[in-house]
């Protein structure tokens, strides 16, 4: 069983909203459908689609999946990529040798080459069959019989068909849901134009080819603007070059800090054609050329200190020679900080839900202090203003659910611990994964008190048509606590992303 499966069918309705919001009502009839069966074949998922909707085309269905295809949201099972022989057993392997007639194997015959697999190809989405080109051929396996003859195995026949077989693809789907919510903590902590450029920028992280962990591809300020009218949070009836100035500005503000959202770069190449340097240039003239305004074959020195190169003029070319290198600034999503930023956040949120705003200042007392401290509970009751009695509850419960962690002290060598000084500390080593299993746990429990709602009002779910007044009120109660337990176990399944991908 793999455990991340199992977790994953917390977040289908996640995975559907994506789907619905980014891909409209055919892709998330096609996720519906995949997530419902686990893997299936494009033929299939297009007919259980067709039954439900009767105004569409198998030509759009199809074009559609290869869409989720393309953007990876679904993706080949691999032991379906690879074609075997007809007459290879099913248990084999696609690596091993292929099997020989029982006749060539008795006179003894050497094989001098053996065939290659051969990949479905990348635009084909249903099945693959064996053709008779010569590239093929050359990869078939060729047996020496006793008579010196070489002899090609299986030229007559061609190789069999294969069907494709496609599940969806969990690693997108949950860096999809996980960049939903940076972008929702970005707009509450800063505001809605912050997080439109950090979704524009976020849509150049993607996971790696192999491994875990994640690829983040820096984009030039002309990039950024394109992503974002692709987006559609660009507005037509604004000023453009008021709209670049306030782009310009919140990339500068969330790559200011050391602990910024966003990485910078100068990177020296030749401009585009296309690249319109005269609105940036008045912004910022370290990352663009100067403007026509200076004259030619002039220079214009920016606010840092740096000369930015002599204008462009039609055609992309300066006058006397070829085009000059232009220092341009490129920003990229610092994956890392985003990271620590929403664990943080999900940290504190899961210590107000379960200590209240008293244990919250407690924690991040001993979490954020620099350097980290390791204090008597006198002491954090004074510095955060809570009762001793309250207090020291709350501390005591911490440390149960290793949370807060302590340190004894003795006065002395033979001194009880009645007599020993306490200290508390927060361990950052063991903190995530002690909020983790507390996730996990509370998951679990959730779970099991959805399902013992869902047993409860079965047998009145199946006489829906005879059921009394009181029948009908406790059948709306019921259905009441499965939505809100349902809506809890969504909610926690957030924090249970964060960890695991951190």
């Amino acid at each position: 069983m793999d455990v991340e499966d199992v977790l994953n069918r917390l977040r289908f309705p996640k995975f559907l909203e994506y789907c619905f919001y980014q891909y409209g009502d055919l892709g998330y009839e096609l996720m519906c459908v995949m997530l419902n069966n686990g893997s299936c074949t494009v033929d299939h998922a297009v007919r259980e689609v067709m039954l439900g909707l009767r105004d569409v085309t198998d030509v759009e269905l199809r074009g559609e999946f290869k869409r989720l295809v393309d953007e990876r949201l679904l993706r080949a099972v691999e032991p379906a990529q690879i074609r075997l022989p007809a007459d290879a057993p099913a248990s084999s392997s696609s690596s091993g040798p292929l099997p020989l007639a029982g006749a060539a194997v008795a006179e003894g015959v050497a094989v001098q080459a053996q065939a290659d697999p051969v990949p479905i190809a990348n635009g084909d989405l249903g099945e693959v069959s064996g053709g008779a080109s010569s590239s093929s051929a050359a990869k078939r396996p060729r047996v020496t019989g006793a008579d010196g003859k070489v002899a090609v195995v299986g030229a007559a026949a061609p190789a069999p068909a294969v069907t494709v077989v496609y599940r969806y693809n969990r690693a997108v789907l949950d860096l999809a849901v996980f960049k939903c919510l940076i972008c929702r903590l970005i707009e509450e902590r800063i505001d809605s134009h912050a997080a439109q450029v950090i979704t524009a920028l976020l849509t150049a992280v993607r996971p790696k080819e192999r491994g875990n962990g994640v690829d983040a591809d820096f984009l030039r300020f002309p990039q950024i603007e394109k992503r974002m009218q692709d987006l559609g949070f660009k507005n037509a009836g604004r000023d453009p070059k008021r709209e670049q100035a306030q782009l310009l500005e919140r990339l500068s503000l969330l790559a200011a800090h050391k602990d910024g959202l966003l990485k910078r770069r100068s990177v020296t190449g030749a401009a585009p054609v296309s690249f319109a340097p005269a609105p940036v240039a008045d912004l910022d003239a370290d990352t663009a050329p100067a403007s026509s305004a200076a004259g030619p074959g002039k220079r214009r020195r920016g606010p840092a200190g740096a000369v930015a190169a002599a204008p462009l003029v039609a055609g992309g070319a300066r006058h006397g020679g070829d085009q000059p290198p232009v220092v341009m600034l490129e920003w990229c999503i610092d994956w890392g900080t985003v990271k620590k930023l929403l664990t943080n956040a999900t940290t504190s949120q899961i210590i107000r839900d379960q200590f209240g705003t008293e244990g919250l200042r407690m924690f991040n007392l001993l979490r954020e202090s620099s350097p980290p401290q390791k204090l008597e509970d006198k002491q954090i009751f004074e510095i955060c203003f809570v009762q001793p009695l309250e207090g020291r509850e709350i501390l005591n419960e911490m440390v149960r659910r290793s949370i807060v962690n302590w340190q004894e002290v003795p006065r002395g060598g033979g001194a009880p611990l009645t007599a020993s000084f306490w200290l508390y500390y927060v361990d950052l080593r063991r903190l995530n994964a002690s909020l983790l299993w507390n996730v996990l746990q509370a998951t679990l429990n959730l779970r099991v008190r959805f399902r013992l709602e869902v047993d409860k009002g079965r047998l009145l779910e199946s006489r829906q048509g005879s059921l009394t007044k009181k029948e009908i009120h406790a059948l709306k109660e019921g259905r009441r606590k499965e939505d809100i337990i349902e809506r809890s176990f969504l909610v926690l399944d957030a924090a249970l992303l964060i960890y695991r991908m951190t």
